[in-house]
């Protein structure tokens, strides 16, 4: 019986061993060939001017504060992120009885792309897609505060998911 629960046992060590392996060979963007990114201005399509701004520089700062090398450069990038924000809807998510907005939503929709220094596709076309809600109010400069707010916390949350398309294993 010992015998058997010692073969058992090392059966399943080899087996645990293999599972890792194999989730350690999966491709990563990020890997030990790509140390410097260059991340380009993200090209907007959509009526919220200078978001695209905001973006990128959310995004180069996501990089850095992971410990992630950002070139102005690209020449001398191992890597380019660029994409497109594709669109922004701003919807109301409550309402008063009377059919004023108590809430909205904003929601923003990109496209991810990267390439390697040799122009080699890394990602292709990745959608990825978030909201943030705010509250609004009668008075129309405290909407707009809460709307700006909304974009820059949302502008954050997709920087953090476009980071993770670079570490996640596809």
């Amino acid at each position: 019986m010992k015998k058997y629960l010692l073969i058992l046992f090392f059966a399943n060590i080899l087996f645990l061993q293999a599972c890792g392996y194999e989730l350690a060979i999966k491709k990563r963007i990020l890997s030990s060939n790509i140390n410097k990114i260059c991340v380009q201005l993200f090209s907007n399509n959509t009526n919220l001017s200078g978001f695209e701004v905001i973006l990128t520089n959310d995004l180069i700062n996501e990089l850095l504060k992971r410990g992630i090398n950002c070139l102005n450069n690209c020449d001398n990038a191992d890597a380019v992120i660029f994409g497109k924000i594709l669109s922004s809807q701003i919807n109301a998510v409550s309402k008063t009885s009377l059919g004023q907005s108590l809430e909205k939503q904003i929601l923003i929709n990109i496209d991810l792309n990267i390439k390697d220094k040799n122009d080699n596709i890394l990602l292709n076309n990745v959608f990825i897609q978030d909201s943030e809600s705010f509250q609004t109010s009668v008075d129309f400069e405290i909407s707009e505060q809460n709307k700006d707010n909304a974009i820059n916390k949302l502008s954050q949350k997709l920087a953090e998911k476009i980071f993770l398309q670079l570490v996640q294993p596809f």
